[in-house]
């Protein structure tokens, strides 16, 4: 089963209160942790956010708000840096309706469509 745990009003400069909660997450070896993450932000911004939820032991990353930007490589670059998975990509402001599962097929057509029509025409 899916589960999607939403933690409003959280910030990640407050993850002690996230404690108990992190801790039952990284304790169990029955639950994936999939950390949301927008694709608006910017790539410092992602990094930091990633870091101060790492004690939640994410072993995916899902990114929305694909559908309100022009840069997708934010998404592509963490999870490259962090060596985890992509898993579900959000393309609308619908959850869970505009989560789409994030397969390569589908990656490398949102980076390439990234591209300036010079770079794209020559690949």
């Amino acid at each position: 089963d899916l589960v999607l745990v939403d933690t409003p009003g959280f910030s990640p400069r407050q993850t002690a209160q996230n404690w108990p909660l992190a801790k039952a997450f990284g304790a169990s070896q029955e639950i994936q942790c999939h950390l949301v993450l927008m694709a608006t932000s910017r790539t410092d911004d992602v990094s930091r956010i990633v870091d101060r939820f790492e004690a939640f032991r994410p072993a995916r990353l899902v990114f929305t708000r694909l559908d309100e930007t022009a840069v997708p490589g934010v998404m592509a670059a963490e999870a490259l840096r962090r060596n985890r998975a992509l898993s579900f990509l959000g393309v609308g402001a619908g959850v869970p309706e505009d989560l789409r599962p994030a397969v390569k097929e589908r990656i490398v057509r949102m980076l390439v469509g990234a591209l300036p029509e010079t770079v794209s025409e020559r690949s």
